[in-house]
């Protein structure tokens, strides 16, 4: 490299299926110096011409527009603050995309969207995703697989179960783009389909990308087919808005655990991100453009969450064993302490053991049964209850049932009177449960480690 040439690093995709793409780089070089830079990026054809971008920490990123069906070639420029150009390598970069092109490789991963029960959701059924073609197979491509249904449909039902097909790199299947959807309808169905009913799935990709899927039912011999083209799906700029403000709030959550300069980052996608939203109703360009940053958006903050998830949940078991220690000291009954500290050794003992071997599925259960520790120490103690008790009739609370509520109300105050704690967690209990559930959070939150009984 020549003596004055900037090194680039570039981020971006090689092979693509969509009409623009994100492209991010860093100039290594500049990211601690005063002074200001600019990049700019233009087609070779002439197609794109972007405007320049002030480096930010040495970084910056655009989204490009790419002809479809060839090979695209860009330059990159860089430029100091009084427009003069300085050397930079690599100074162009090439994307190629593969929509149409006979044998091509494929651009993106296409997945199908399965529902499984997941040790971190507590064993709540959630969206996977099974990667039925690897990014870069050559098409045409087949895919046979044999699954089952999670729940029961009845004939005429007109809940349909769905089989979901995506396109993309991500995990998580709402990160990726939406590309078919099978159907299983009640009004198709002789009699009623029992839950766990084998179905099997064929997929078959051609070399023009359209896409076929057939949905065989083995025991009532049914077939359902699909037929599609891959192309954009439907975008509403309304959900744009709302998914923008909730990755905005886990953003700040992220953030916490960041450094000063991962903060300034997330906040720079973020706010480029609010700029193709807001431009998102001008025209379908700017539309399908703001959901792909969008969705770009949330596996950046996905990678960034789950970097970040052992040294929260670190922070949260060191920070919980000195909580509920002075719980026990301060609250516990005292003929149980003893037992308590005993409890609460052990399970730092294991959360230490989950933090050496760096096991987070074991440090989540630990962190877990700290909070039942310390809500069982609490609650070792007649007074919580009074306390509680208190905590919830004394709040303008909206009750289910006003009349029930009042019962158990004056139910509790006599359990005081008469020094009956069994007598008051019952009325604490049905008290709970007549609240609605936002408000039973509410309480469960001011109440470190309370959890319903």
């Amino acid at each position: 490299m020549e003596k004055g040439t900037q090194a680039l690093i570039l981020d971006y995709e090689t092979l693509t299926s969509e009409t623009d793409e994100m492209v991010t780089g860093i100039i290594e070089e500049l990211k601690d110096i005063n002074e200001e830079y600019y990049i700019q990026i233009q087609s070779d054809s002439g197609t794109y011409s972007g405007s320049k971008i002030k480096l930010k920490n040495g970084k910056f990123l655009d989204n490009v527009v790419v002809e479809p069906n060839k090979s695209n070639l860009y330059w990159i420029y860089l430029f100091d603050n009084n427009g003069n150009q300085i050397s930079i390598n690599p100074d162009s970069f090439t994307i190629v995309h593969g929509l149409s092109v006979s044998g091509a490789p494929l651009p993106h991963s296409i997945g199908i969207v399965l529902a499984q029960k997941d040790i971190k959701n507590n064993f709540i059924l959630s969206n996977v995703r099974e990667v039925i073609f690897e990014k870069g197979s050559s098409l045409p491509l087949k895919h046979h697989g044999v699954y089952k249904t999670v729940r029961k449909l009845k004939k005429n039902d007109d809940n349909p179960i769905n089989i979901f097909l995506d396109e993309g790199e991500s995990t998580t299947p709402d990160r990726n783009t939406f590309i078919c959807e099978v159907l299983i309808r009640g009004k198709d169905l002789p009699y009623d389909l029992p839950e766990e009913t084998e179905i099997e799935i064929s997929v078959e990709l051609s070399e023009s990308r359209q896409i076929f899927v057939t949905v065989y039912i083995p025991n009532i011999d049914l077939n359902i087919e699909e037929c599609r083209t891959i192309e954009d799906e439907v975008v509403d700029v309304k959900k744009l808005e709302n998914e923008l403000v909730a990755q905005t709030e886990k953003s700040k959550n992220i953030s916490q655990n960041c450094t000063a300069d991962e903060r300034r980052d997330i906040e720079n996608t973020i706010q480029s991100v609010r700029a193709s939203v807001e431009n998102a109703h001008l025209n379908e360009d700017e539309k399908r453009k703001a959901n792909k940053q969008l969705k770009d958006l949330k596996i950046v903050l996905d990678k960034i969450e789950k970097e970040k998830e052992m040294p929260q949940m670190i922070k949260e078991f060191q920070a919980e064993i000195e909580n509920v220690q002075n719980i026990i000291n301060e609250h516990a009954d005292v003929k149980d302490r003893d037992v308590s500290n005993d409890q609460l050794l052990k399970i730092k003992n294991e959360g230490e053991k989950a933090v050496s071997e760096n096991d987070k599925i074991l440090l989540a259960r630990v962190n877990e049964q700290i909070k039942e520790l310390g809500a069982k120490a609490f609650f070792s103690n007649p007074n919580a209850w009074v306390f509680h008790f208190q905590k919830i009739i004394s709040e303008n609370h909206n009750f289910i049932n006003e009349k029930e509520a009042k019962y158990y109300i004056e139910k509790g105050q006599r359990a005081i009177e008469l020094d009956d704690v069994d007598e008051l967690k019952r009325c604490v209990h049905n008290l709970m449960l007549l609240l609605p559930s936002n408000e039973q959070e509410a309480i469960k939150n001011n109440l470190s480690g309370i959890t319903t009984l």
